[in-house]
């Protein structure tokens, strides 16, 4: 399995945290991977899926009155990611929600096109139908709620309206498209954060990405997603501005994060001369050398000829710089 995880641009996502840039920012990040703690070091591990695995996507689309500048963009970038995923190897799910927790139709119940709550593989006209969910207008409610709707959809909703959407051992990725910053109450941040790293064995398996203004806020953005841009630096994921007028690297990108790996975020800032990394494989553990370690990232980067398999422990242990 191949993969081309390192980018020069993906050190650049950092960017989107001070300013909004002319380009949008990415950064494939995979979790915070159940670290485990001793005296003096911390070890991350991270789990290899199957490429040609099962992958749930949920997208969470702002359709208050602020977002018609977006709906546009929201139209391509839902064509194009469905091409995207239809082109790619993986068994897909990918559903949408609204932001919108007043109106008790769309409180985190999946958008309804012609009786399908979802896209996958046999979904017939693809690309129009995930267009018609994506372009979720705007008259929603002026509170936008995305944490607490994504919550709604993959928990309360789980088994009952959105029943067979979120399949068991599969990635889950979440996406989070608003000009506003977050203002879901409940789940509070870290009931949040503790229910997602919950969803799967390893967090590698799970993202939050956010197309959200960056702070300051951009010319074309009501607030700073800052609540969602901590969140994708806290579980991991893709950033993007909302501001930008094209979207389509990002849908390019995260296709291509659902199933290649070369990137792994550390949990805790890492001393760089005390970190050792080893690859478990068939119950064999060796060190590889096609690494470098991205002080700015935080991250342990993979050289692209480096080749994992699915099953595969990647351990990262090191000296915590806190």
């Amino acid at each position: 399995m191949a993969y081309e995880q390192v980018r020069t641009w993906s050190v650049l996502a950092v960017v989107l945290l001070s300013g909004c840039a002319p380009e949008a920012a990415w950064s494939p990040i995979h979790g915070a991977y159940n670290p485990v703690k001793t005296a003096t070091l911390t070890t991350d591990s991270f789990q290899i899926p199957d490429p040609a695995g099962v992958v749930d996507v949920l997208m969470v689309v702002d359709n208050s009155a602020s977002m018609v500048e977006e709906q546009q963009l929201l139209s391509g970038l839902a064509t194009s990611f469905a091409a995207e995923l239809l082109a790619g190897p993986h068994d897909f799910h990918a559903g949408v929600v609204t932001t919108d927790m007043d109106d008790e139709a769309q409180s985190g119940r999946l958008r309804d096109v012609d009786g399908l709550r979802w896209i996958d593989r046999d979904t017939a006209d693809i690309e129009s139908v995930f267009e018609s969910m994506m372009v979720a207008g705007t008259e929603g409610s002026w509170s936008e709620n995305g944490k607490e709707a994504a919550f709604t959809a993959l928990e309360i909703e789980r088994d009952a309206y959105n029943a067979g959407f979120l399949r068991e051992n599969s990635e889950v990725h979440i996406v989070v498209i608003s000009d506003a910053n977050d203002d879901t109450v409940t789940p509070t941040r870290d009931e949040f954060l503790d229910w997602v790293h919950g969803l799967r064995a390893f967090d590698s398996q799970v993202s939050f990405n956010s197309i959200v203004s960056p702070s300051p806020v951009c010319p074309d953005a009501v607030a700073s997603g800052l609540d969602y841009l901590e969140m994708s630096s806290a579980v991991g994921g893709l950033l993007w501005s909302v501001c930008t007028d094209e979207w389509m690297p990002l849908m390019i990108s995260l296709e291509a994060s659902l199933h290649e790996f070369g990137t792994f975020n550390l949990s805790d800032p890492a001393v760089s001369e005390t970190i050792l990394v080893q690859v478990e494989r068939d119950g064999i553990t060796f060190e590889p050398d096609a690494w470098l370690f991205q002080p700015r990232l935080n991250a342990v980067v993979f050289d692209s000829d480096f080749e994992f398999e699915a099953g595969d422990v990647l351990q990262v242990s090191y000296e915590s710089a806190r």
